[in-house]
């Protein structure tokens, strides 16, 4: 057969570059037999040496690798693979030596897979996909999933870091006990299938996966005895809930298990479409994530690490080879020299000489017209191929990209036809497929054979027939069209805490998520719908947030798209469960702490491509704008936030028989408000303005019933009382008003001036009109006294109770606040209770 010579070649390759003790003969005589089994292999350390990486192989040892290959039939019965015991330490490359050979060889390979990637989005713009090599894709993917089982286990990959910072180094790692995918029954039962069945069970199981990272800890990498290294490889690897003492994991270990049922044919199931093509449900306990102070630092000196890294390779070519300053001032002097002069003065004054800009301007144009006929005949020449060879090495990505669509537009200008749209055999089809280049190759494809090559080319007639029945695959059929309402896909998760830790400072943990994806897509349409039943939090082992109502959700999420009923293309309902919140002093304090970064650390590149994205976002012009909303979907949003209260007590730490702040933020509420685009263009008035008003759904923005109060006791308002607030609350709603009209003047001057050019400075925000003063509502004794003022501005029927009481839990605040007596004095009613103490604003 052709499978048994193709993975022979493919695992001698790939075990011979990163296995040092490997016997090839017995390799070959394994697999063509169908049981491969290798046993304590060591992994070269140079294994990761040809790819440059800022980092390099300290130790490799994999204890099992064993391979089931039923090659008399390998279509029906399950290939398995089982490794075990896999361990790797990683150290920092501090000796990388520039060699010219592999930069230009790695420089090609980078520009070769982008411009790949530029001819792949050129071919998708240009064609839609071929639904019969989709269904085959499918198919094939399917067969692959149905008979492969796989176990791993006892994986141990470790990175250690002496140098980012020397007076605490740090290791991080990552571990796994035990991963299984197998092939089950209706029961989840494993099993083995010798018949065909409609809807196969795939069971996947993960046990103790974690990612650790410890500050000035034990570096493994320093021990001399290899089977010393293992032993403690293989101790440090978290089992059961046995976890390794000393370590400290920023992804506590997790578990999960995921159940797949995989329907090969939901045409022909006879449910009338009832049954998806594919059901996932994934059930996982926990989820923990955890940060310290030091391992805050350590990763942020670890990034800085490598953006130097990243800087330093520019420069790799004129550097020596040296590890140390002192002694070598000369050489280091000359670096710097030859650095500058290379790479700015002689760069800059090469760029901008005539000669180079003359014969720039003609490989272009020859690699523009040798494009042309590479993609119009299907045997260009050797004269051809020797200028796209030269054109794709002298010229950079972006040159080759505009020299390409130059030919395209003299393509369709002439109305030549491409070679992807002659006719194909079958090998260049198949060849497109499994990823090599069939009809449609060019040569900066390369001309070496990748693995897809070889098997399209050794596949006879009667193999493909074979291989055909196995995935179930006829040629010349069109694939099935499902109906809209058919729901192809079905995701379940649900996950029974998510914890966030901060040591020594806040945890907080959300409580049994749940979330269903429903995907149909012959109608492009997705459901979601996410629920999070509580969320509480801690700081320093005080409560500090919790739910008002744990049996009821806190969060409901549900996200429409492209509804059966059409009466819109996106929706969004939200809705989000009043909460408590106690704000403790230390706990903010420590948290503050952790995240203080050193002084010495600053990410300019992070930094860098942060202000990019703002440029990019700042130079959109009104066209642009005006396109987005020709193209707006129909969004519906209906989010209902409800109020969070948050409590401040003297001292920072909550404390009911201490003076309290409490702040109830109120109802947010967002809905949706239809708008009509047919008016974009209509009127003559400012086309940029008018695009400005019609760029955004319109939306209904509602807060009610926000307040806070200081120390509150309660009492009854006067009907006078009620007259000044409805008229105060007349006056905030004109000063809105005023507000909306200066805001509204201020964008429209932003967008007058898109896109802003270089230097221009950002339209400043208009001053604002002064915000009218809330009315004093205090009793006559507490104007005339040392108490504390009432401010009220809500009318009491939503505060107070039947009897007209205001409610309310807070303390005593004390006398710390000192009467104004500019303000008016209000007399107490008859049927006031007790005198109010407090204040509401």
């Amino acid at each position: 057969m052709v499978f048994e010579s193709l993975v022979a070649d493919l695992l001698n390759r790939f075990l011979g570059d990163f296995v040092d003790n490997l016997d090839a003969s017995q390799l070959n005589i394994g697999i063509w037999g169908g049981d491969v089994k290798l046993e304590n292999l060591e992994v070269k350390e140079t294994a990761l040496d040809d790819l440059d990486l800022p980092v390099k192989l300290k130790f490799g040892y994999l204890s099992s690798l064993v391979l089931k290959i039923p090659w008399k039939n390998l279509y029906n019965e399950p290939v398995i693979a089982t490794i075990d015991g896999l361990y790797l330490i990683v150290v920092p490359n501090k000796g990388v030596v520039y060699n010219e050979e592999k930069a230009k060889k790695n420089a090609a390979e980078i520009k070769q897979k982008t411009l790949a990637r530029l001819e792949e989005a050129r071919k998708n713009r240009r064609k839609p996909p071929d639904p019969v090599q989709d269904s085959f894709a499918e198919k094939m993917v399917t067969q692959v999933i149905k008979n492969l089982q796989v176990s791993v286990g006892n994986i141990h990959i470790r990175f250690e870091d002496k140098y980012t910072n020397r007076h605490r180094p740090f290791v991080a790692g990552v571990t796994l006990e035990k991963l299984d995918f197998q092939t089950t029954n209706e029961d989840w039962i494993p099993t083995i299938h010798r018949d065909v069945v409609k809807i196969f069970h795939k069971l996947v199981l993960l046990d103790n996966l974690s990612v650790y990272w410890n500050s000035d800890s034990e570096l493994f990498s320093d021990i001399h005895d290899k089977a010393e290294i293992r032993r403690k490889l293989t101790a440090t690897i978290h089992t059961g809930k046995n976890p390794p003492a000393g370590y400290k994991y920023i992804l506590e270990p997790i578990s999960m298990q995921a159940k797949l049922k995989l329907n090969q044919k939901p045409e022909t199931d006879g449910t009338n479409w009832q049954t998806p093509k594919i059901d996932l449900s994934v059930d996982m306990k926990t989820l923990a994530l955890a940060i310290g102070k030091f391992q805050y630092q350590d990763i942020l000196l670890f990034l800085e690490a490598q953006e130097r890294f990243n800087l330093a390779g520019q420069y790799l070519k004129y550097r020596p080879n040296l590890n140390e300053f002192k002694g070598h001032y000369k050489e280091w002097w000359h670096f710097a020299y030859k650095a500058i002069l290379e790479e700015k003065v002689r760069r800059r004054r090469n760029n901008w000489s005539w000669p180079r800009m003359q014969a720039h301007r003609k490989l272009v144009r020859e690699y523009r017209d040798a494009w042309l006929k590479v993609m119009t005949e299907k045997n260009p020449g050797a004269a051809v191929q020797d200028i796209i060879k030269k054109g794709e090495e002298q010229l950079d990505v972006f040159n080759v990209n505009v020299a390409r669509q130059q030919a395209e537009m003299d393509i369709d200008r002439k109305g030549l036809k491409r070679v992807e749209d002659q006719p194909q055999g079958w090998l260049a089809w198949g060849a497109s497929w499994f990823g090599g280049g069939g009809g449609g190759e060019t040569p900066s494809a390369g001309k070496k054979k990748d693995f897809a090559e070889q098997f399209n080319e050794a596949m006879t007639p009667e193999e493909k027939a074979k291989l055909f029945e196995a995935i179930d695959y006829q040629e010349n059929i069109p694939p099935t069209n499902y109906p809209k309402e058919f729901v192809e896909n079905k995701f379940d998760f649900r996950l029974g805490q998510v914890a966030v830790i901060v040591d020594g400072a806040v945890s907080l943990f959300l409580l049994d998520l749940r979330a269903a994806v429903e995907q149909r897509p012959s109608a492009s349409a997705m459901n979601l719908k996410s629920t999070i039943q509580e969320l509480r939090m801690d700081g320093c082992g005080a409560e500090m947030l919790r739910v008002r109502d744990p049996s009821k959700p806190w969060l409901n999420l549900c996200v429409d798209t492209n509804p059966l009923h059409g009466k819109y293309d996106q929706s969004v309902q939200l809705a989000i469960a009043p909460i408590n919140l106690k704000y403790h002093a230390p706990a903010v304090n420590n948290a503050a702490d952790v995240f203080k970064p050193p002084e010495s650390v600053k990410l300019n590149q992070l930094t860098a491509a942060a202000m990019s994205r703002y440029e990019e976002v700042k130079a959109r012009s009104a066209t642009g704008l005006a396109h987005a909303v020709e193209n707006r979907s129909r969004l519906v949003l209906d989010i209902q936030i409800q109020p969070a209260t948050i409590y401040i007590s003297e001292g920072g730490v909550y404390d009911a028989n201490k003076p309290t702040l409490l702040a109830d933020l109120g109802l947010l509420s967002i809905t949706t408000v239809e708008s009509d685009p047919s008016g974009l263009y209509s009127s003559g008035g400012n086309t940029q303005v008018s695009i400005q008003q019609y760029s955004f759904n319109n939306g209904d923005c509602k807060y009610e019933d926000g307040y806070i109060i200081e120390n509150g006791q309660r009492r009854q308002a006067t009907p006078q009382e009620i007259d000044r607030i409805n008229q105060y609350k007349q006056a905030v709603n004109d000063y809105m008003r005023k507000v909306n009209g200066y805001v509204g003047d201020w964008v429209n001057t932003m967008f007058k001036d898109l896109p802003f050019n270089l230097g221009q400075s950002f339209p400043t925000m208009p001053n604002m009109p002064p915000m009218p003063e809330a009315p004093c509502l205090c009793s006559s004794q507490a104007c005339g006294s040392q108490q504390p003022q009432q401010n009220i501005i809500y009318p009491p029927s939503s505060q107070y109770d039947q009897q007209g009481s205001y409610q309310t839990t807070g303390a005593p605040y004390g006398s710390s606040y000192q009467q104004n007596s500019n303000q008016p004095q209000y007399q107490q009613s008859d049927s006031q209770s007790a005198q109010y103490n407090g204040r509401k604003k």
